[in-house]
């Protein structure tokens, strides 16, 4: 809605402009004589004028019906008929409106007509109204295509995201993780107990809490560390998770909002490469809050190919390209990778 009456804005404005040039560098009584000819004619230009308002009619019905529909849908030889007709029909009717305007001498309105046609008259309709017209049509064809192009693509990766979802059944997931949580709580294991408990909220963010356009950043930042708790569980007895650091400076009473799940792909691509199957690499994380405007980093070392973790993600393309959906003109996000430290630098605009 907000986009339409900027557009309706920009419109008016622009034929403010033509009329105001009608009006003040057209705008005289001029006389016509034709040499050899026994006629000459008086006219006075007017800038609100009705033959002015035909050829704006004219720019819209080529605008938008004409070279959309017949032009662009590969129909050129009906194209050109049709606005041949339509640039006649509009001369006609703003030749009428002169013929009646101007004082005219010893003339038939047929002569004056075909004078009409052949004069000035005719080059100022096709300069001002129909040439402007279809490169109007060409850029708002173009705007529309880009659009449509970008609703396919977010569609595409809401159905990827819906059907990962929909491969698991939540609510076994959910009884059995209660019934694991009231075993361990009856064997007086609390640790085991609390890591039952994080998982289920972990699975819970992940099924219901983020099916929403955006979530609080406090809690998309909680999930990516309960993940890191939950991930430090596989590691060998001999590392206390050290090498694993996550800091941020978002408070839990922050009103900011982000598009859900956005940066544990990042994290996910740090696990997998960064840290291989011994889990001896290591992962730096931070959150820099600085008011609306959050600096995501993450680097962590690379390790070699054979070393690597096997365990699959999203994958930094996905998460790109919901970036330039999402945030087109909000973000800022730079990957370096030298070999032996890969780097991500994200920076957004939050709401």
């Amino acid at each position: 809605m907000r986009n339409r009456l900027i557009d309706i804005s920009l419109h008016f404005v622009a034929w403010v402009f033509v009329i105001v040039y009608f009006e003040f560098f057209l705008g005289f009584e001029i006389e016509y004589v034709v040499e050899g000819a026994d006629f000459s004619y008086t006219a006075n230009i007017k800038a609100l004028s009705p033959a002015t308002f035909i050829g704006i009619g004219l720019f819209y019905l080529n605008a938008l019906f004409l070279a959309p529909k017949y032009l662009f849908g590969q129909k050129r030889q009906a194209f050109i008929a049709y606005i041949l007709i339509a640039v006649l029909i509009a001369l006609t009717l703003q030749s009428i409106i002169h013929f009646f305007d101007a004082e005219v001498f010893n003339l038939p309105f047929i002569d004056f007509y075909v004078y009409e046609l052949l004069g000035n008259r005719s080059v100022l309709m096709l300069v001002i109204f129909v040439i402007p017209s279809f490169v109007y049509s060409y850029y708002h064809q173009n705007l529309k295509m880009e659009i449509q192009k970008r609703s396919i693509l977010s569609e595409k990766l809401n159905s990827e995201l819906t059907f990962l979802r929909s491969q698991i059944n939540p609510h076994f997931l959910f009884n059995t993780l209660n019934n694991l949580f009231a075993m361990a709580k009856e064997q007086g294991n609390e640790e085991i107990a609390s890591y039952i408990l994080k998982l289920s909220g972990q699975l819970r963010y992940a099924v219901y809490d983020s099916n929403t356009p955006t979530v609080r950043l406090w809690d998309d930042l909680f999930f990516i560390k309960n993940y890191l708790d939950l991930y430090k569980l596989g590691l060998s007895h001999s590392n206390d998770g050290s090498n694993i650091k996550f800091e941020s400076n978002v408070q839990e009473d922050s009103p900011l909002k982000i598009a859900p799940m956005l940066l544990i792909p990042f994290v996910e691509n740090a696990l997998k490469f960064g840290l291989g199957k011994k889990k001896e690499g290591e992962i730096n994380i931070l959150c820099d809050l600085q008011g609306r405007k959050l600096n995501f980093e993450i680097k962590n070392t690379i390790m070699p190919k054979g070393d690597l973790d096997k365990t699959g993600g999203v994958g930094l393309i996905n998460v790109k390209k919901r970036l330039e959906l999402i945030y087109p003109n909000d973000h800022q996000l730079k990957i370096n990778d030298d070999g032996a430290i890969f780097e991500v630098k994200l920076a957004i605009n939050l709401d």
